[in-house]
Parts: C-alpha cells; sequence; structure tokens
C-alpha cells in the first residue's frame, strides 16, 4: 500500500510533466498503480488487518546489504543461518519484502533530490515568527505571531499578524496567502510545526497532522518537512521571517492591530513591485484557486485571474 506522501509525490512528478512510465520508473511502481493513484485522492486510507512481519526483525540488516550490493537470495541464505533467530518463512515472502525496503529507501533518496530544487513558483516555504513587546501606542504591549508564505525562486512574500498560531489560525493564513498570489504552488516547505506534523517514527518519516493531510489533499499540493538536522534548509525557510522584522517591523510602531494589517498590506504591496517579473514567471508552475485552469506556459493568462 502506497503512503500519503508516495501518492503525493506520484501527483508531483504528474504536474512536472513527467509520463506516467516516467514516474513508474523512478519510484519503481507498476505504471498500472500510478494510473489509480492519479485519480484517487492523496490522503486516502486502506484498511488492513495488521499482523507480524517474519522479516521485519532483519530490515537493518537488508538495508545494509542492498547499499553493499549483496544479492537477494544470499540475504535469504545468510538470515536462515542466523545463529540468534533463523528466518522461517517462505522465500517469495521475503523476495517481496526486500523489493519493498528497496523501495523505501529509493523514495528516501528521491525525495533527498526533490528537497528544495524546483521551477520558478513551485515552492511557498511557510513558517511562523514571534515578536514580542510589540511595539503598540494606543494598546498594551503585547506579543505577535507573524505568518510568512515566501516563494522561494522569486521571494515573493504575504506575511500576517495573529495572536496565535493554532490550526485554523494557520489555514486561513495559507487561503489568503493562495489568494494573494493568485494559485497554489506545487510544494509548500514547513519547519516542522506542530500543526502540520505531529512526531516523527523510528525512520524519521513524518507523521502528519491528519486534518493537515487531509486539507493539503483536498487541495492538491504536496507537503514537505525541513529535515531537523539540516541547518540550511532551516534557515532558508525562516529567511522569510527575518525579512519581515528586518525590513517592516524595524524601527516602527503601530497603534494597534487595525494599523499594523493597513500598514503591512501596503508593505507587501511595496514589496511586490520589485518583482513583478519573476511573480509573472511563478505562474507557469501554479494552479489556480478558483478552477483547474493550468498556466504553464501562458503568461497572459495571469490577467484573467481573479
Amino acid at each position: 500500500m502506497l503512503d500519503f506522501m508516495e501518492r503525493s509525490a506520484i501527483k508531483l512528478l504528474k504536474k512536472r510533466g513527467n509520463t506516467d512510465t516516467e514516474i513508474a520508473k523512478v519510484l519503481d511502481r507498476d505504471r498500472k498503480t500510478v494510473r489509480r493513484i492519479l485519480t484517487e485522492p492523496s490522503d486516502k486510507q486502506l484498511e488492513r488487518q495488521k499482523r507480524g512481519s517474519l522479516v521485519g526483525p532483519y530490515k537493518d540488516k537488508i538495508l545494509q546489504w542492498i547499499q553493499e550490493g549483496v544479492p537477494v537470495k544470499v540475504m535469504l541464505e545468510r538470515v536462515k543461518k542466523d545463529s540468534q533467530m533463523p528466518y522461517q518463512g517462505g522465500s517469495s515472502i521475503f523476495y517481496q519484502r526486500v523489493r519493498s525496503i528497496r523501495q523505501e529507501n529509493q523514495m528516501t533518496k528521491q525525495k533527498a533530490i526533490w528537497r528544495f530544487e524546483g521551477l520558478p513558483g513551485e515552492y511557498l516555504q511557510v513558517d511562523w515568527g514571534e515578536k514580542r513587546n510589540f511595539s503598540f501606542t494606543q494598546i498594551p504591549r503585547d506579543t505577535r505571531y507573524c505568518f510568512v508564505g515566501r516563494l522561494k525562486y522569486s521571494r515573493w512574500i504575504h506575511a500576517e499578524f495573529h495572536t496565535d498560531m493554532r490550526y485554523e489560525t494557520l489555514i486561513r493564513c495559507i487561503l489568503r496567502c493562495f489568494e494573494s498570489l493568485g494559485g497554489i504552488p506545487w510544494v509548500l516547505v514547513f519547519d516542522n510545526m506542530t500543526t502540520v506534523v505531529e512526531r516523527r517514527d523510528e525512520n524519521r518519516d513524518p507523521i502528519w497532522n491528519p486534518r493537515f493531510r487531509q486539507f493539503a489533499s483536498e487541495l492538491g499540493f504536496y507537503p514537505e518537512l525541513c529535515d531537523p538536522g539540516a541547518a540550511n534548509q532551516k534557515g532558508t525557510v525562516e529567511n522569510g521571517v527575518k525579512f519581515v522584522k528586518q525590513n517592516f517591523l524595524a524601527d516602527r510602531n503601530f497603534r494597534n492591530d487595525e494599523d499594523l494589517s493597513i500598514r503591512r498590506r501596503y508593505f507587501e504591496q511595496y514589496n511586490a513591485k520589485y518583482r513583478t517579473i519573476n511573480r509573472y514567471c511563478n505562474y507557469t508552475c501554479l494552479h489556480t484557486v478558483f478552477g483547474s485552469t493550468k498556466l504553464y506556459k501562458h503568461i497572459r493568462g495571469f490577467c484573467q485571474i481573479p
């Protein structure tokens, strides 16, 4: 059974223009499987009876043998001769499990290739920033949280300020960001926020917030996370928050939240003027919020977006 991330990856590769045959080859899946996944929601879950795996205890060894290039028949001989826990299952079950482990390992490598590599408008980086003792002059100073959506290629930015970072607030911010941009990027990159990912499993794969997973599936974007140990990825996502703090909040005082919101919109419009050309280019990789029209080549269509 394909998980949420592999289903999303198939749809992402399709949006990039890959054929079903090319996707099947990259992910080592049957072409019919690829075609079926393209017609199903990314968050589709299949119920199946859980049972213990006879091959599970040897997974770490199998991964090591795969990297060493050990043939699968030799692997089977080794696990059968294991001094502590000899393998008691059949050969077909073992071969099938080794195949799935190869696929999982290949997917992990492929994710590393996809991460932060893309076309103009493909990646929207999303993050929260915090500003304590906000400089209000007509209401008490308080903490405000800054939502930032930033296109990686053009550095186009959408920012909002709120009193909390709850899930409902995040979703409303993302939708307003899409509306401001005029479309939905293919990939949204997050910095492991708890409203998006609950935790990581023993293989460091994300356990997604079920509500967010459904949200991503319905809107058709591929969610991506920064690796916890990759400082360069985390820093890239956080640059959007840093830009807002240094170029908008620095040396400014605000009367209240309404004044903050008004001046924030002016700042966003002013900043967008210097990114006009890149912003047009971004629409080669967006699909519109209001329909399924895809603007891959014709920039002229930008003018028709509501």
